[in-house]
């Protein structure tokens, strides 16, 4: 398992649907942290969005 475990406790803690399905010592999934970054989100039926972070 890679990552911090505390990352993924504050992430499951802060979600608890999610905190039903996945726990932070099963090395599933990953918590990343991102600085100025910039996402676009593409969809079928909608315009694409562009989100700053």
């Amino acid at each position: 398992m890679t990552g911090r475990v505390e990352a993924r406790r504050h992430m499951l803690d802060e979600n608890p649907e999610l905190r039903k399905l996945y726990s932070e010592e099963d090395g599933v999934g990953e918590v990343l942290y991102l600085k100025d970054a910039t996402a676009t989100f593409y969809s079928f039926t909608a315009a694409p969005k562009t989100v700053k972070f």
